[in-house]
């Protein structure tokens, strides 16, 4: 059998340890006293008025979300996925996630665009890889949100 050395710190060494031991949970009590919650100045900052503008921005490209790809091009995708990230930052806290959600979509239509070389054929391997209910909720969310600003919904823009 191996036998442990007991360590016998001498007074001193036990008050160093005691006063970096202190230090350190002085430190971490201002660090945390001081800093602000991120959420709250998240609610504080929400401007309507520029959500609304974002939303328009994602409403004249959002003709990909209906599932068609009449007349549009990979070009409109890419200004959908802009707006959409421009968007997410300034929506509505509960949007947020529904705004991420399409900006997946978005970028596997890109992807599939890529890969097959058609817009059409892009738009339904999107379909194909996402949860179609889920999507059709966000699109639902976003109408709502549209509606919410005076602004036609994406079926009817």
């Amino acid at each position: 059998m191996t036998s442990v050395a007991a360590v016998n710190f001498t007074l001193r060494q036990w008050a160093v340890i005691v006063v970096l031991a202190a230090g350190f949970i002085v430190a971490a009590i201002l660090v945390s006293s001081s800093a602000e919650p991120v959420a709250d100045e998240a609610l504080a900052d929400f401007d309507n008025i520029v959500w609304c503008e974002a939303a328009n921005a994602i409403r004249q490209w959002s003709s990909i979300l209906d599932g068609s790809a009449d007349g549009d091009s990979i070009d409109d995708v890419r200004n959908l996925r802009r707006a959409l990230a421009d968007g997410r930052v300034v929506a509505p806290l509960e949007l947020g996630f529904e705004i991420a959600r399409l900006q997946d979509f978005a970028m596997l239509v890109e992807q599939g665009d890529e890969v097959e070389g058609d817009l059409v054929a892009g738009l339904d391997s999107a379909q194909n890889n996402v949860d179609r209910e889920r999507v059709a909720q966000a699109v639902a969310a976003l109408d709502d949100a549209l509606s919410a600003c005076g602004l036609a919904g994406i079926s009817t823009g």
